[in-house]
């Protein structure tokens, strides 16, 4: 089992692995953990066989060493299966940590690309959550606050890993899953996913790369709360229309993630497109719970679109 995030490897937050033998057997891997934020998986111990797949519970701890996986405060795990290229979504309150350390200085090792993209990712929960079907005042609370502050940070963490930017991330980014724990994403996520399980794209970039798009797509059924969104950006909207105001938040975001280095197109990724298979990659997307949630209907048609668009 692994995290989300595909930007740090084995995992991005999660701080215990698991397999089954073939005896059918549970085997729990437990890292260690530096204060570089470096780590390996070492002691490798066998649990009891449980009599049931339905009465085994296990209690993880959480130890975050990149943003946008806030593990700690969702009940959600994804497993990608290799084999068929899929990435299986898990939810249940069981899958929530017994334990969780949040701790900024734990990210200053990482490379900026992954603090780019996972912050990328970060901002995708944050917004996708925001102008989802199901957001209220206490969710959306929460969400337009980590805008705010991943908008107003995210740069200075890539570019110079100023403690205080990490720290204010590290927040929005636990603000941003808390919130989408309870609503979850939009099309970003719907969309985005397919590609990182059959092509490699790791989720944060994947999830840049598709956030103007498709938040674009979204926005005449969210107008007024992407005009809030572009406000919490420092956007100046006064006078503006709420379908002009979201034009200025989906550009906002698309220059911020171009400044951090997020491609803005698969095939500047380096994607090929004669393997991009837009079908197969629609009918991945159509399975998400993310489509449900979607201010605006979205079809296969939308999605197929979408892709070529991101293709580039």
């Amino acid at each position: 089992m692994h995290s989300e995030n595909s930007e740090v490897a084995p995992a991005g937050s999660v701080a215990v692995a698991v397999r089954c033998s073939p005896d059918g057997r549970l085997r729990v891997a437990l890292p260690e953990a530096s204060v570089t934020g470096r780590r390996r998986l070492s002691k490798v111990a066998p649990s009891p066989k449980p009599e049931s797949s339905h009465t085994l519970l296990l209690k993880t701890s959480i130890v975050y060493f990149v943003f946008g996986a806030p593990c700690s405060v969702t009940f959600v795990a994804v497993i990608t299966d290799p084999d068929v290229h899929f990435k299986l979504v898990f939810a249940d309150r069981k899958l929530g940590a017994a334990a969780a350390l949040v701790d900024p200085d734990l990210v200053e090792a990482a490379p900026s690309h992954v603090i780019a993209a996972t912050g990328a990712d970060a901002l995708a929960h944050a917004v996708e959550s925001y102008v989802n079907r199901g957001s209220d005042p206490l969710l959306a609370a929460l969400t337009i606050a980590a805008i705010r502050i991943i908008g107003g940070n995210l740069r200075a963490a890539v570019e110079t890993r100023e403690p205080a930017a990490l720290e204010q991330l590290m927040l929005a980014s636990t603000m941003a899953g808390i919130a989408f724990n309870m609503n979850a994403n939009a099309i970003v996520h719907a969309a985005s996913t397919p590609v990182t399980a059959r092509h490699g794209v790791p989720h944060g970039v994947a999830n840049g790369i598709f956030m103007p798009p498709g938040l674009a797509f979204l926005a005449p059924a969210c107008a007024r709360e992407l005009r809030e969104v572009a406000e919490a950006l420092g956007e100046a909207v006064s006078g503006l229309s709420d379908e002009e105001a979201a034009e200025r938040a989906v550009e906002h975001i698309r220059t911020l993630l171009k400044s951090i280095g997020i491609p803005a197109t698969l095939r500047e990724w380096g994607i090929d497109a004669a393997r991009f298979d837009i079908p197969q990659l629609v009918e991945d997307a159509m399975k998400s719970r993310n489509i449900a949630t979607n201010p605006r209907p979205v079809t296969p048609a939308d999605l197929e679109e979408l892709y070529r668009a991101v293709l580039g």
